[in-house]
């Protein structure tokens, strides 16, 4: 092919990085002079200056795809995530911050800091507004600090985790400040549910105790007041011990339908087919702000490792199953 187009003399100088070869370029002669030493250490400089340019454009554009993947990833994320500058503007965040803080997009770009602080103070429950503006506080008087704050939002109702701290670089100067929402309320919801369950547990158990107490000393009530009142009394005693007796009689109906009522609590626990792997990490999620929270907060870092096989269904009573996995991690 070449001496087709008439290329008499052809030079291939490969493109070189690093001693890296990246590809080639050809030179091509129509005339029969071949190429000089000079020409070839000119053409083979050029190589090396194209390979760092080739090099150079392969890295942008690995890093231009690197930087879209991570993007991708950080706006897919559940929790909110917002990057704040040293000088209070925001740099960055994602979709979910936006949508747990309630606002549009467009509406926290180019924004300084002070844009979220307000719209927080305007859509806190005034029952933690207290508390969360001394955190607010506490980072503007001291950027190094680092916050933690729970609060129920008013519209949408909901409970967020809101988690703030500085960011350094290499050499231990500050960049910024990392703020990250996260929405607790179905969280918060279970563990509700779980309190509630233990307390009502711990009602029927004390009830259920003291009613066959009561029932068996009213028995004995029951039962000398019906003696006396076939004991040949005067009428005056006599009504007096009917009485005695009548009360007694609704008492033991009261302690009855006690009785019948944590009867059927207990009997609405049945057994059923459950996912033991679902319900521990059920458990793992409930008694997380025990064991992680509390433990960063003091520096501690903890990681949970899990490795879940596929099992099959147990049955059991789920409540309880799940109080007795969560006394094992908490005790």
């Amino acid at each position: 092919m070449l001496k087709r187009e008439g290329f008499k003399a052809l030079a291939a100088i490969p493109l070189i990085h690093h001693e890296r070869v990246l590809g080639r370029f050809g030179l091509g002669r129509r005339n029969d002079k071949p190429f000089t030493e000079k020409e070839l250490r000119l053409l083979t400089g050029i190589g090396e200056q194209l390979g760092t340019a080739v090099a150079n454009a392969l890295l942008y554009e690995k890093t231009r795809l690197l930087a879209r993947q991570m993007e991708a990833i950080f706006d897919a994320a559940q929790e909110g995530f917002l990057l704040v500058g040293c000088d209070n503007h925001i740099l960055s965040f994602n979709r979910a911050f936006a949508q747990l803080l309630d606002v549009e997009p467009n509406d926290l770009a180019g924004k300084r800091c002070e844009f979220i602080s307000e719209q927080l103070k305007q859509k806190v429950k005034d029952k933690n507004l207290g508390d969360l503006l001394e955190h607010i506080n506490l980072i503007e008087t001291n950027p190094n600090e680092m916050i933690e704050v729970e609060f129920e939002m008013t519209e949408p109702n909901r409970i967020l985790s809101c988690y703030s701290r500085p960011v350094f670089d290499e050499h231990n100067n500050r960049l910024g400040r990392m703020w990250m929402l996260r929405d607790i309320t179905e969280e918060r919801s279970r563990q509700e549910e779980m309190l509630q369950l233990e307390r009502f547990n711990a009602l029927g158990e004390i009830a259920g105790g003291v009613a066959h107490d009561l029932n068996n000393t009213l028995l004995s009530i029951i039962g000398y007041a019906e003696l006396l009142t076939h004991a040949g009394l005067d009428e005056r005693s006599k009504t007096f011990a009917e009485r005695i007796l009548t009360s007694a009689r609704d008492a033991a109906h009261i302690v009855t339908r006690m009785r019948a009522f944590y009867r059927a609590h207990r009997e609405s626990s049945k057994r059923t087919l459950i996912d033991i792997n679902q319900l521990l990490k059920q458990v793992v999620d409930l008694t997380s702000n025990r064991w992680k929270d509390d433990a960063e907060r003091k520096g501690i870092t903890i990681k949970v490792v899990t490795d879940f096989k596929d099992v099959p269904q147990i049955e059991g009573i789920a409540p309880e199953l799940r109080q007795a996995f969560i006394n094992i991690i908490l005790n």
